[in-house]
């Protein structure tokens, strides 16, 4: 996908048949995206408060723009960052081709899901998101999340010195929080032990993005699950939405019944539907898992 930095904002072309910033946001894989009151998006990414909507000089309604609130321009290397964010570099409309040809299920749920891109979300924010995610819902995910980054992340200010945000805290910052006060100010319930472990970890460099990019899916998810709070679904979750391992299939209490009601795999552990789900649909299981959460949601 094209895109471009000029006068300090990043623009690219998102056909809704290649990138839906509305469905990509909306399919459980990111927390710190909300719609803005004046339209488009808002969202943290890499510390810095970025709004993403439609271009309104641009002739083709497909052109997209993304402002950094606080008036930094965005440069060359941040634009990288964003493409990689975002997953611009990967052929989804070959992914597409191959999951439609599947089946009639995943072919109804990939067209009803074009524009579904898997974020490339940063790595220790990504497995302390999704701690926090186990057993709960998606707006009490949110709310935790950016009760955290408010309590011991960075305020972000804009030009007139007004608070728009807030950037997730560094594991350094985390790790020096007394479980009780998480549990009490971020409400993050029995779930703050385990951020704090984890944060710990991330903190003495003893768990990295680059010490796992090695290794293989297995291996990979054999460490994850190491982590304090991570289970099989968390693992998975933190391999895919980080751009780790698109092979990767999530498999919680709705995939478990969406997979039940649409491929009639009655009886099945979630362990053994995570194993289908990765054989099936191979190497994009990940997006498969997505389509057909997303579609599941749509037809509720």
């Amino acid at each position: 996908m094209n895109y471009s930095i000029d006068g300090g904002i990043f623009r690219f072309n998102a056909n809704k048949n290649i990138f839906s910033p509305a469905k990509t946001f909306d399919c459980g894989q990111c927390f710190r995206w909300n719609p803005a009151e004046d339209g488009g998006f808002k969202g943290i990414v890499a510390g810095r408060a970025l709004k993403l909507c439609a271009e309104p000089s641009a002739s083709n309604s497909d052109v997209l723009a993304v402002y950094d609130m606080s008036g930094r321009r965005i440069d060359e290397a941040f634009g990288d960052h964003l493409a990689g964010y975002f997953d611009f570099g990967f052929d989804y409309a070959e992914a597409f081709e191959l999951l439609s040809s599947k089946d009639d299920i995943m072919e109804k749920a990939a067209e009803a899901s074009r524009g579904i891109h898997i974020l490339k979300q940063d790595f220790f924010e990504t497995v302390i998101s999704f701690i926090i995610s186990a057993n709960n819902n998606i707006p009490r995910i949110k709310k935790c999340i950016e009760r955290i980054s408010e309590l011991y992340g960075k305020a972000i200010y804009d030009a007139a010195g007004d608070i728009v945000g807030y950037a997730f805290p560094e594991a350094s910052a985390l790790s020096a929080v007394e479980p009780s006060e998480l549990c009490e100010k971020a409400r993050v319930g029995y779930r703050a032990e385990y951020i704090v472990r984890t944060s710990v970890l991330f903190a003495e460099n003893r768990v990295s993005y680059s010490k796992l990019c090695g290794e293989d899916s297995r291996a990979m998810q054999d460490e994850i699950v190491k982590l304090p709070g991570v289970g099989p679904k968390v693992a998975n979750c933190i391999m895919l939405f980080s751009g780790l391992c698109r092979g990767a299939f999530p498999v919680d209490v709705w995939v478990e019944r969406l997979m039940q009601d649409f491929y009639g795999l009655e009886g099945m552990s979630r362990q053994a539907l995570e194993k289908y789900g990765k054989d099936y649909f191979g190497e994009y299981a990940g997006l498969a898992q997505q389509f057909l959460f997303y579609y599941k949601r749509l037809i509720s």
